[in-house]
């Protein structure tokens, strides 16, 4: 039995020692040189510009997106102020075709008064027309004075003295002061 147990520690260690002289070369400090070691280094560096890439990448198409959204957002605020434009144009073109039938119809209107005044001066007698006639050129007349007048005052008083005294050499009636100044 001690010669069995002997044999059998014998085969034991022939047989670890078998197995170390196997795997003692997975345990010997790799060189430089290993080609394995070259290997991973070699994929370790395009491993981090691979993921440098693909950070830039990602920053980019982030950018890309962010600048899409900016440009969609102001689209659908150009396109809503053009849909606000275009109300405000057929307010306005509705607005112009009001006035333009208003303005017609007073054109037809002043026609209408003009052509009445024109028949009722055929039958007026001709001293009733003259005084009329008399009436409107004194009060055309008396307008342009005011307005000359209140000129004249804007230059000041010796030109307005000026006017005065051309106005009665003249034989205008010259308007009151207060009524100038109104």
């Amino acid at each position: 039995m001690l010669r069995s147990l002997v044999g059998s520690e014998m085969c034991i260690r022939d047989s670890l020692k078998g197995s170390n002289v196997k795997f003692k070369h997975q345990f010997n400090k790799v060189g430089q040189d290993d080609e394995v070691l070259l290997q991973q280094k070699l994929l370790k560096t395009k491993n981090k510009e691979l993921q440098t890439i693909i950070n830039r990448r990602n920053n980019e198409v982030k950018d890309v997106v962010q600048t899409e959204l900016t440009k969609m957002s102001e689209l659908r605020d150009l396109q809503r102020s053009r849909g606000e434009m275009k109300e405000q144009l057929a307010v306005m073109q509705d607005s112009e075709v009001a006035l333009r039938s208003e303005i017609d119809q007073q054109k037809e209107l002043i026609a209408r008064c003009d052509l009445n005044v024109n028949k009722s001066r055929r039958h007026l007698d001709a001293e009733i027309m003259g005084d009329i006639l008399l009436t409107e050129d004194v009060e055309k007349q008396q307008d342009v004075v005011a307005v000359l007048m209140s000129i004249a005052k804007m230059h000041g008083q010796e030109v307005t003295n000026g006017f005065i005294e051309s106005l009665e050499n003249h034989g205008v009636d010259v308007p009151e002061l207060e009524t100038v100044n109104a």
